[in-house]
């Protein structure tokens, strides 16, 4: 699938997000699985869920502030994050909404569609925990199937439509952060800074 396809799916469930949970869109990473993974499926594209750890570089707006943000813990049961592998590619909308809850007053992060090929940058850590099958669904007596199925009508109904995005690039590989670091992006300048100074050893994964 072309890049443009791709965004185009992540604008669309991100919309669908934030009209059928406006309070808290940004704690709605399984949702929004089920909707990238839907969205690609119905696009001919193999999609799967997977589940696990995330953390992404966060930095303030005046500099003077940054950490590893997002979720996991080794004892987090359901998971505590999701997001999709489809085309030998990693969609997640997570790191966009991380500044939302931020302990500062965090610059914005751009969602992620990047390769699988090659390890990935120490400013973003995914830990693998669990591979959901490709027609994963929620049980029948799930609370929360019937919830799921008004987001998924959501996101069908916005596919044809094409939403705004609340970003302006995508992570989509370590050169589309140099080039949005050289136009002054400040989330890119710090994740690039934070490559140089970063212990990997005290990463948590």
């Amino acid at each position: 699938m072309e890049h443009a396809g791709v965004e185009h799916i992540l604008r669309v469930v991100d919309a669908a997000l934030r009209a059928t949970f406006p309070d808290d869109y940004d704690a709605r990473c399984m949702y929004a699985a089920f909707g990238v993974r839907d969205l690609l499926r119905a696009a001919g594209q193999p999609a799967e869920i997977l589940a696990g750890d995330f953390l992404c570089f966060s930095v303030s707006h005046d500099g003077r502030q940054a950490l590893m943000d997002g979720f996991g813990s080794p004892s987090a049961n359901p998971p505590s994050h999701f997001w999709v592998e489809a085309a030998g590619r990693r969609l997640d909308l997570g790191p966009s909404y991380l500044p939302r809850r931020s302990r500062f007053h965090a610059v914005p992060i751009p969602p992620l569609n990047w390769g699988l090929s090659a390890p990935l940058p120490l400013y973003l850590r995914y830990r693998e925990r669990q591979r959901c099958h490709p027609d994963v669904e929620l049980a029948p007596d799930d609370p929360l199937v019937e919830r799921l199925a008004g987001f998924r009508s959501t996101c069908a109904r916005l596919s044809a439509s094409s939403p705004s995005p609340p970003w302006s690039w995508l992570l989509h590989g370590p050169g589309a952060v140099t080039r949005a670091a050289r136009s002054g992006d400040r989330w890119a300048q710090g994740a690039l800074h934070f490559l140089k100074v970063a212990d990997r050893q005290a990463l948590p994964f």
